[in-house]
């Protein structure tokens, strides 16, 4: 037994050990002689032999891999992507939270601001429906007639206070103005003001009563929407009555004449196939939300078959020129699309060289050139003093002008306060002359 006491050192059998062993025989004879002769011997007692601790096992480190070092950045990266977007998502919900906050601010303020008598719209329930019938009861209570000693048409009711917008050419030259409203109710109007080239006029009823009606924005129309107009055509019996169509264009250059045919005005409009007829002037055209969007102001006759155009102020122009009326009790000038039509004033037909005319009953005219004849200058416009009455108008600002289609294009091409040159034929000679517009 070594020091450990556990171990037995075993000693490998040679040839050599085996010469040195005693005969068999020998061996047993000593183990009698022994067994014979034996002595008492005190043994000690055992002294018990404490087993050594077990060693320590040293750990087992593990084995570095480079797709385990991979799968593990992968796994830290994305519990880190997990936190980043759980502290964007808080940082984001707030921004939200206090967004929706200024916003619903902002619209409360809004709101709130918008309850003044010219631009609210907090009084009146916008309707967004495609039910018509409760479309036209929701706005028809702010639609009345405006009657005069000149005629009638429609208006609708602007402010709560009994502000009322119509058309300028519907209460022009009116001694007396009356409002008839849908309960029945005969109520005397005052004129505030208006504007003859825009077309557009205020009138006012003291304890009118009438919630107003909203106005939308005309400058987001879209050709295709449906719209409603509202009105008193052909007869007072009739007040009330409904059309119904769509935006057919936006932004209409239309030209409007004087009976004596020269230009008044260019206004820009809106078409609609919405029907008017006399009587729906000055009233509104309203769209789906029961918001105005325009003033129905003219119809236009495109063809000896019967075609007809419709014609709205845009609302837009409307409230601007209304609003500067009602803060200053009249109307300033320079507001709305509306220009006034640069005219020669003059009355004119085409002739033709060599073929007679018949300009009255006592007068027979063969021109010497083509061109367009002057019938007519009217005093107070700019041709008066500078064309005379058989002048022939060979060419307006250099151009050759042989029918007075082709002279009102050129025309048309100038703004008032510019300097033309025309060319006419008179006394047998061409004369120049020119003319500030």
């Amino acid at each position: 037994m070594n020091e450990q006491n556990n171990e037995l050192e075993m000693i490998p059998e040679s040839e050599d050990n085996k010469e040195n062993l005693p005969e068999a025989q020998e061996i047993t004879e000593i183990q009698d002689n022994t067994e014979e002769n034996l002595t008492p011997v005190e043994v000690e007692p055992e002294i018990p032999v404490e087993a050594p601790a077990p060693t320590e096992q040293p750990e087992e480190r593990p084995i570095w891999s480079f797709a385990a070092q991979v799968e593990a950045d992968r796994a830290a990266a994305k519990k880190r992507g997990m936190r980043g977007a759980l502290v964007y998502a808080i940082i984001m919900t707030c921004l939200f939270a206090v967004c929706f906050a200024v916003l619903a601010l902002l619209l409360i303020t809004d709101f709130g601001n918008k309850g003044s008598e010219n631009s609210s719209n907090n009084d009146h329930v916008v309707v967004d429906s495609s039910n018509l019938v409760e479309l036209v009861d929701s706005v028809k209570d702010g639609v009345v007639t405006v009657y005069t000693d000149k005629g009638f048409g429609t208006g609708f009711v602007y402010t709560n206070s009994g502000y009322i917008i119509t058309n300028y050419h519907v209460i022009d030259g009116a001694k007396k103005i009356t409002v008839i409203c849908t309960d029945g109710r005969e109520l005397e109007a005052k004129l505030i003001d208006g504007d003859e080239l825009s077309d557009v006029a205020v009138i006012f009823v003291k304890n009118l009563g009438i919630t107003r009606l909203p106005v939308g924005d005309s400058d987001k129309l879209r050709v295709g929407e449906d719209v409603i107009a509202i009105g008193t055509p052909n007869d007072i019996e009739y007040a009330g009555t409904v059309t119904k169509g769509i935006i057919s264009g936006v932004k209409r250059k239309v030209r409007v004449y004087e009976e004596e045919g020269y230009l008044s005005k260019t206004m820009e409009m809106i078409q609609t196939d919405t029907t008017l007829n006399h009587g729906n002037s000055g009233g509104p055209l309203i769209n789906m939300r029961g918001e105005v969007i325009g003033i129905n102001t003219m119809k236009y006759y495109a063809s000896d078959a019967g075609d007809t155009l419709y014609f709205s102020i845009p609302i837009n122009d409307a409230v601007e020129i209304a609003d500067d009326i009602i803060e200053d009790g009249k109307y300033s000038g320079d507001k709305g699309s509306s220009t006034q039509g640069v005219q020669l004033g003059i009355q004119c037909l085409t002739v033709y060289k060599g073929i007679e005319i018949e300009i009255d009953e006592n007068t027979k005219f063969t021109p010497e050139a083509d061109g367009v004849l002057v019938i007519m200058v009217n005093e107070g416009y700019s041709a008066y003093g500078k064309l005379n009455p058989l002048d022939i108008i060979v060419s307006f600002g250099g151009v050759e002008t042989p029918t007075i289609e082709k002279m009102r294009a050129e025309l048309f091409k100038h703004k008032v306060g510019d300097t033309v040159t025309i060319e006419v034929w008179r006394d047998g000679k061409i004369v120049t002359v020119d003319i500030t517009l």
